[in-house]
């Protein structure tokens, strides 16, 4: 099994990974190959007749018009989008990235896996890590672009002692607030040198259990939430040193137009 903390994939669990998805590969090409003799023989007994029904209602792959090979390039496709859809919430892989980051990863993995190697592991998670700082500044600013301008709390260019992120609770309960809570948690943790929480126990999640309960605030090391019908969502931010040094992050991002505190277009 793969280390579901933060370390970097171990190089034998890796390996070991690896081996089950050659192994399932060689497998299904077996499989393809078999049942290809299969539909041959059949034509000799029944010449003109078609792949069997019941085996293309129960998923099999009509080798008739595809053949193996462009038959094994579908599985390989879809295994290996598997493998990487588990990697991304078994290993740190999630913790490195931000929700715009995830989530065009996920959408190049859904359109196009990159073969499952182990050199194509080690060089996902080393460029990520090498990306982190760009990655945790990047989702600071996206924070700021997306909060509402129309509540006071909500400067256009630097943490105060709250902020207000709408539908971020409810029916929304699964995107939006709740990424730039998890982004801001990462964030946090990082700034105070500590490793961030997994994906499975940062404060979002802790929002949304808190919601599902239908209770009214919650608190972590770093923030104290205030959860409301509307499904806004208050976040008030406990260590005013780590607010200074989230401040400095997004003040080196936009250079010295931030000193008059003008808002963005």
């Amino acid at each position: 099994m793969l280390s579901t903390s933060h370390e970097i994939i171990r190089k034998g669990s890796a390996e070991e990974l690896i081996g089950h998805r050659n192994r399932a590969l060689e497998y299904y090409r077996l499989g393809l190959e078999w049942i290809t003799k299969a539909f041959e023989a059949q034509k000799m007994a029944a010449p003109g007749s078609c792949f069997p029904e019941c085996l293309r209602e129960r998923g099999a792959v009509d080798l008739q018009h595809s053949g193996v090979d462009k038959a094994m390039d579908a599985v390989k496709r879809e295994l290996d989008c598997a493998v990487w859809t588990y990697l991304i919430g078994a290993t740190e892989l999630q913790s490195l990235m931000d929700a715009e980051t995830l989530d065009r990863f996920r959408k190049q993995v859904r359109a196009a896996p990159p073969e499952v190697t182990l050199d194509n592991l080690i060089s996902t998670l080393s460029d990520l890590r090498d990306r982190r700082g760009s990655i945790l500044q990047q989702s600071l600013v996206n924070v700021f672009k997306k909060l509402n301008r129309a509540y006071a709390n909500n400067d256009a260019f630097r943490l105060g002692k709250t902020i207000i992120l709408e539908y971020a609770i409810g029916s929304y309960v699964y995107g939006g607030g709740l990424d730039r809570v998890a982004d801001l948690d990462r964030l946090f943790h990082v700034l105070d040198g500590k490793a961030p929480s997994t994906h499975l126990g940062d404060a979002a999640v802790m929002v949304r259990e808190t919601s599902w309960r239908h209770e009214g605030a919650a608190e972590t090391e770093y923030f104290r939430f205030r959860l409301y019908r509307n499904g806004n969502l208050h976040m008030i931010f406990k260590r005013s040193d780590l607010v200074a040094k989230a401040n400095k992050i997004v003040a080196d991002f936009y250079g010295e137009t931030l000193a008059d505190g003008r808002r963005m277009a």
